[in-house]
């Protein structure tokens, strides 16, 4: 049997010691970015469908999400990783906006998020 380590067993060793590792270099995993999606509105056929493809679009991964239609009005908040973005949080905003036209879209940093709502 070799004795050679290969990128594989560095890479797995490094996810076991909570390392991620990227194009972008080596992080913590516990160094993500994050943000936080509202979208509310009147439901239609498609809305996840939309909002999750821009996320996609622009490399945000989806962590979370929870929706809920109440007497016709749907309600989504979805938790994004922005970790490796190719976009800002506010061109995100607006490219979901673009994508869900007549629903109010709010996507803001989970630092502020938290700053806001912290008693």
């Amino acid at each position: 049997m070799s004795d050679t380590i290969t990128d594989y067993d560095i890479i797995q060793r490094g996810r076991c010691r909570g390392m991620r590792f990227t194009d972008k270099g080596v992080f913590d995993m516990h160094d993500t970015q994050k943000a936080v999606v509202t979208v509310v509105g009147n439901d239609h056929t498609g809305i996840i469908a939309k909002v999750t493809g821009v996320c996609f679009d622009c490399n945000a991964n989806v962590t979370d999400l929870s929706q809920s239609v109440l007497d016709g009005i749907f309600c989504m908040a979805l938790i994004i990783d922005i970790t490796e973005s190719n976009s800002a949080i506010d061109e995100i905003e607006k490219k979901i906006q673009n994508a869900v036209p007549g629903m109010t879209v709010h996507v803001m940093h989970e630092k502020i998020f938290d700053s806001m709502h912290r008693i």
